[in-house]
């Protein structure tokens, strides 16, 4: 359950993120958006590169796709 809950937070880490730059909801509604479709569209690929090259291929490409990504949001 522990493993799961940055998933759960991140879009709402997003919102608080854009909202404490003086942001309006709207952006970061469209922020969180993004997040979600960029979840559901690479969730499916996730597991297909579990399933054929192994968790430790998968799991380390994922983390420094997030980092990047997480740190992008946050220089922006």
């Amino acid at each position: 359950m522990i493993g799961h809950l940055p998933v759960a937070m991140a879009p709402l880490a997003i919102l608080i993120a854009a909202r404490a730059d003086g942001g309006t909801l709207s952006p970061a509604g469209a922020l969180a958006a993004v997040h979600g479709l960029a979840a559901a569209i690479g969730h499916p690929l996730w597991g297909r590169l579990l399933d054929r090259r192994g968790h430790y291929p998968a799991i380390g490409l994922t983390a420094l796709t997030s980092a990047a990504a997480f740190t992008g949001l946050a220089f922006h």
